[in-house]
């Protein structure tokens, strides 16, 4: 807003002194022309010297009276008035009276579109004669305008064209919105901000751009999910399929049974991945309110290690999880930030080899945690994949790889909510490292 207003008014003062230079260079051009032609001074100086023929036998106190009788004849309307009432009727300046008194010509405007006067001396008294003068064509500028006239020509006429400018700029960089909007409208997310620097409209423009790289991010994440969805569900949808098929037509009971066991490990499949499912979109879409607080990270990992142990003799692997904390506390919220600590734990453990290392530490004014394993590790090129729902390594989508893809999709969210990033590094232990900052 102040940026704005400043702009505006530096538009402003540039159109009035526009304005002001090209009317002092008109009028001083014409103040020379009418010093030359002096035009008004035949008129009152005839005028004036017929008054003084005719009151040159009438003595000076009888010169008021005399007057009124001659004044209707005079060519141009006079009137005779003592020279200290001179003020108060006519619009002259204080300093023209002692040019008054010394015998010279004055000269002054009664206004817009009206006569102007003329004004001598008659002495030897202090009267003054005062004569309607015609306005003359040669003081128009131009021969068309008076000077006020010519003012207000060149004034609204310069503001106008500064408005024109302004307003044509603005129009400009709004016709490319308005054309933007219309693109995103028909799914053309190819937008790009191209509206000047000094636009009022260059917020809008930069807040169009983020909000389009976020639909677009949005729309290609659906389009991804759904495909990755439709995938998950087919496969214990398959499953199922054939073994109640096999079920129903098996002779023995033992047969039947072991298929129904096998129906109900699909079924929990399918209640895991579609509680999986929820709880990302949930994520996804409400950002909760991070409540950054101190945050005991010692209790923390060793609740998350004692889980990740437990998880690693499920899978029947024996691996050493190793800690190395050199904080004892940071800021962030605890529920969020032991559900990111778990999912880096227990993607390890699936890929680990006997070793997992968690650590904590500060770097640089930020909190960083680090989870590292002696696993395969993981190509460059697809470290940045890993982090999107359902995505997978493998390709095989194949239970035995276990889990869904959704934990460091879920990890990502969290880091972003505490204003930070998590990536995928090369690890000491000769597999992957992921790191988690804020």
């Amino acid at each position: 807003m102040g940026k704005l207003f400043i702009k505006l008014w530096v538009l402003l003062l540039l159109t009035s002194y526009s304005s002001w230079a090209i009317q002092t260079a008109v009028f001083d051009w014409t103040r020379a022309h009418a010093q030359i032609e002096r035009p008004r001074t035949p008129f009152l100086t005839t005028t004036a010297e017929t008054v003084a023929w005719a009151l040159r036998d009438v003595p000076t106190a009888d010169w008021a009276r005399q007057f009124a009788e001659i004044g209707p004849k005079l060519t141009y309307p006079s009137e005779l008035i003592p020279i200290n009432g001179l003020l108060e009727r006519y619009p002259i300046d204080q300093s023209n009276i002692p040019r008054l008194q010394a015998g010279a010509n004055v000269y002054t405007s009664t206004g817009e579109g009206l006569p102007w006067l003329g004004i001598k001396r008659l002495t030897p008294s202090d009267l003054v004669l005062v004569v309607k003068l015609p306005p003359d064509e040669s003081m128009l500028i131009f021969g068309m305008f008076s000077s006020t006239t010519f003012t207000w020509l060149i004034e609204s006429t310069m503001y106008a064209s500064a408005v024109l400018l302004w307003l044509s700029l603005f129009w400009r960089d709004l016709s490319k919105l308005i054309g933007a909007a219309d693109k995103i409208g028909s799914g053309d997310f190819s937008f790009v901000a191209n509206v000047r620097k000094g636009s009022a409209l260059r917020p809008l423009a930069n807040s169009l751009s983020r909000m389009t790289t976020r639909i677009a991010a949005l729309v290609h994440a659906h389009k991804s999910l759904t495909t990755a969805v439709s995938h998950e569900l087919r496969n214990p949808l398959m499953r199922l399929h054939f073994r109640h098929l096999l079920a129903r037509d098996a002779e023995q009971t033992a047969d039947k049974n072991r298929n129904l066991d096998l129906m109900a490990e699909d079924l929990d499949e399918l209640d895991r991945l579609v509680d999986e499912m929820l709880t990302y979109a949930k994520l996804e879409r409400l950002e909760p309110e991070i409540r950054m607080e101190t945050v005991d990270i010692v209790a923390l990992t060793e609740h998350a290690v004692d889980g990740a142990r437990q998880l690693a003799l499920a899978q029947g692997k024996n691996i050493t999880i190793e800690e190395s904390l050199s904080v004892a506390t940071a800021r962030g919220e605890a529920h969020y930030l032991e559900r990111a600590i778990n999912n880096l734990l227990s993607n390890a453990i699936r890929h680990a080899q006997s070793r997992v290392c968690i650590s904590f530490a500060q770097v640089d004014g930020k909190s960083q945690l680090a989870v590292d394993d002696d696993g395969a590790g993981i190509p460059e090129l697809e470290r940045a994949m890993l982090f999107e729902p359902f995505a997978r390594l493998d390709g095989s989508r194949a239970r035995n790889t276990g889990g869904f893809g959704m934990g460091l999709a879920i990890t990502r969210r969290v880091a972003h909510w505490h204003g930070g990033d998590v990536r995928i590094e090369t690890s000491p232990l000769g597999g992957a490292r992921f790191v988690m900052s804020w």
